[in-house]
């Protein structure tokens, strides 16, 4: 019959000797391994079968197949009788079926550039392709990235719109995988993989109001040049020379603005006179924006 990958069914067969002449059985084997023989027969207890059907022999038959699809295979008896020995097969059968889950399109979802603090979304087209009802549940291995419905189950030839979101926490190119946890008979926790790259929204000058800078110390904060409007912000001859000074690489920088959250960025030193001038002197190195993206 129809079984289930992984799981077993079993059958009993009634052997008897319809003919004229006893038949000594010594010995029973499957063929195959997807059907396993269980029967008081061995090679050091034989089994006789008398003519006429005085008796019979139950043997109980265990399937257990290991793919999807038919599978065969020969209960093989050897034995004696008074002219000889003899052979005889008997034909075993069944069918093992299984849930199979495809993703549309596949490979990684690729998210390409997200701000962070954002959240972007993906759809996959998930299909049950078996032949038994598909159960499965997400598991996101990383905080960046989710899928929705996490739960869900599918029945033969049935579809349904899986929806990825990417939200990244640092900056740079990011890596994942939702594993999707289910019955499928080859992969039973088929990976989602995920990439996108995290990067800084767009801050217009005006509109920071605090920078605060670290390096495995304290946070220090530095006085904004500038009094929010485009009219207040420094040029870059003061923004050299009125910014409080630094002497340390690199320093991380949290950006705070008058209309959005904070961002972090990476300061690093202006020139090589200025690390020069700060190993001799051992006094703080002038710090500020990088050229192209804060100083006027």
């Amino acid at each position: 019959g129809r079984v289930p990958v992984g799981e077993t069914s079993s059958g009993l067969i009634d052997l008897v000797n319809i003919g004229n002449a006893d038949f000594t059985i010594s010995r029973i084997r499957s063929t195959s391994d997807d059907f396993t023989i269980h029967t008081q027969v061995s090679p050091d207890s034989k089994f006789l079968l008398p003519a006429n059907s005085l008796r019979s022999l139950p043997i109980n038959v265990t399937y257990e197949p290991a793919a999807r699809g038919l599978s065969s295979g020969t209960m093989r008896l050897e034995g004696f009788w008074e002219e000889g020995t003899q052979t005889l097969e008997i034909l075993l059968n069944g069918t093992g079926i299984a849930a199979e889950i495809e993703l549309y399109p596949a490979g990684a979802v690729d998210f390409g550039i997200v701000v962070l603090g954002d959240s972007t979304m993906r759809t996959l087209v998930a299909t049950n392709s078996g032949d038994t009802s598909l159960q499965v549940e997400a598991n996101s291995l990383t905080r960046e990235a989710r899928v929705e419905p996490e739960v869900f189950s599918l029945e033969p030839g049935q579809s349904t719109t899986l929806r990825i979101f990417f939200s990244p926490q640092a900056l740079g190119e990011r890596f994942g995988q939702i594993l999707l946890v289910s019955n499928d008979v080859r992969d039973k926790a088929q990976p989602i993989k995920i990439k996108g790259q995290g990067v800084l929204k767009s801050i217009d000058l005006a509109q920071i109001t605090a920078v605060t800078v670290t390096r495995k110390g304290d946070p220090l904060q530095l006085r904004v040049p500038w009094n929010n409007t485009s009219s207040g912000m420094a040029p870059r001859s003061t923004c050299g020379s009125r910014s409080p000074t630094l002497c340390a690489k690199p320093w991380w920088a949290v950006v705070s603005t008058s209309s959005g959250p904070s961002w972090t960025r990476t300061m690093t030193r202006r020139a090589a006179s200025d690390r020069r001038r700060c190993r001799s002197t051992r006094t703080p190195e002038r710090m500020c924006w990088p050229r192209t993206s804060t100083c006027a």
